[in-house]
């Protein structure tokens, strides 16, 4: 169990990336969770609002 609420998309992007080459997690599920920053949920919806669409 994770005791994080939040994830970033680069932190979830290079858990995913290093499965790839371990076979540890193999038909497991895994948890991914951002500490160093803990967004309020306002603040994830403003960032999200804000957003470009360029940046995806």
């Amino acid at each position: 169990m994770v005791n994080g609420r939040f994830t970033s998309r680069a932190d979830l992007a290079d858990s995913m990336l290093r499965q790839l080459d371990d076979s540890r997690y193999l038909r497991k599920a895994i948890a991914v969770a951002t500490f160093s920053v803990q967004p309020s949920v306002l603040e994830l919806m403003r960032n999200e609002a804000l957003r470009s669409p360029a940046n995806g």
